[in-house]
């Protein structure tokens, strides 16, 4: 019986896997929320682990029909694959989002929360009347709005 052998390119750069790239808007620059966002990490430690767990496959595979080996083959493969690089889930957040955020705080508010926490930590830093001024303006601000909204 001749053997004939299966030859495989397999690529480990992150543009091989669909999965690596998020599809839509950028991470970091989403507006929308609640959009989850599936990708792999490739680095050197998934690409080493990927190699060893592929290495120490036993790969018994004799005995099988053509089409039953590529099956097998690409069961295990697939395995592996999953197993070295795991599909990891990524929510996007608008800049200011807060982790619990209410419903009726709306994104500029979020960001007036954001600025005055920002003057409040400029206060304490170097605190002098013209700090103290501007983080109280834009508390009542702050304050005045929230209440607003409730």
């Amino acid at each position: 019986m001749k053997r004939i052998p299966i030859v495989v390119r397999i690529s480990l750069a992150p543009s091989f896997d669909r999965a690596a790239r998020p599809s839509g808007p950028k991470l970091g620059k989403c507006t929308q929320t609640n959009k989850k966002h599936e990708y792999r990490m490739f680095n050197e430690a998934n690409n080493e682990k990927f190699v060893r767990l592929i290495h120490n496959e036993s790969w018994e595979l004799d005995g099988l029909c053509a089409e039953t080996r590529y099956e097998k083959f690409c069961e295990i493969y697939t395995d592996h694959y999953n197993t070295a690089y795991p599909l990891n889930t990524r929510r996007t957040r608008r800049k200011h989002e807060r982790v619990d955020s209410k419903p009726w705080i709306i994104p500029w508010l979020e960001d007036s929360f954001n600025r005055k926490n920002l003057l409040y930590l400029d206060y304490v830093k170097e605190p002098n009347i013209q700090n103290k001024t501007k983080y109280d303006k834009m508390k009542k601000f702050c304050e005045k709005h929230k209440n607003n909204a409730k």
